[in-house]
């Protein structure tokens, strides 16, 4: 019951709103083999998908597989229009090129289950629940294998 009544929740997407806000709240990075900037990242959909509930200490969690639909303007050097110095093993000129990429990004997040007590027959209602944010991992790394369209930002 308890299952049926958070994928239910899940499933209208009540929940949607809590979880793109945790998500606003985390820093997005694009990890990338040279420097590069990344702008104006910004969380374009969720999908939302109830993976399991577990019980710690006397309390019920939801635990949600997500998947991130981000888009981002991203900053890379122009190799082809800046000149690198191997001597010096550094460029003496630097050109740059705005990219729009869109990456699609798995993660689970953490929901406390706000619960009745239990009945005589040890059955708990939900009355409902809170998004918990994860203080250790607090950034979205987007990657390429992450990415899956990209094109000049122009374009856009």
């Amino acid at each position: 019951s308890l299952e049926e009544k958070i994928n239910e929740i899940i499933a209208k997407g009540q929940m949607n709103e809590g979880i793109e806000q945790y998500i606003r709240d985390l820093d997005i990075i694009r990890e990338c083999d040279d420097d590069c900037l990344c702008r104006n990242a910004e969380v374009e959909d969720v999908d939302c998908y109830l993976a399991y509930i577990e019980e710690q200490d006397d309390k019920l969690y939801a635990i949600i597989d997500t998947m991130l639909y981000i888009s981002a303007d991203v900053v890379y050097i122009d190799k082809d229009r800046s000149f690198y110095d191997e001597k010096r093993r550094s460029y003496l000129v630097e050109n740059y090129r705005t990219v729009k990429e869109r990456h699609q990004v798995p993660r689970k997040v953490k929901a406390i289950c706000l619960t009745n007590d239990p009945d005589s027959k040890g059955r708990r209602t939900l009355r409902g629940y809170k998004i918990i944010h994860d203080k250790i991992n607090t950034a979205i790394d987007l990657t390429d294998e992450t990415m899956y369209e990209s094109r000049p930002a122009e374009e856009e």
